[in-house]
């Protein structure tokens, strides 16, 4: 299987950890930063002037809202 990575957006400055320890159990890597190895970022709107969302945008990756990311994950 290969990894996902996916970037970790401003929303989770407070839950950092948590989201990394979500996104490791399902096999994904947790990254800082946006690139084009990234496969999405989980980010809400307030975060639409951060280097990331732009970043994800320039790259053309998918945005995905922290509810939507923990939808998937059936928590």
């Amino acid at each position: 299987d290969a990894q996902e990575s996916r970037g970790l957006g401003d929303v989770y400055k407070e839950a950092r950890g948590q989201a990394q320890e979500l996104l490791t159990e399902i096999g994904a890597i947790a990254s800082s930063s946006v690139s084009s190895n990234t496969d999405y970022l989980i980010a809400d709107e307030d975060s639409a002037l951060s280097s990331k969302y732009k970043n994800a945008i320039k790259y053309q990756k998918p945005i995905i809202s922290p509810q939507a990311f923990l939808k998937e994950l059936g928590k």
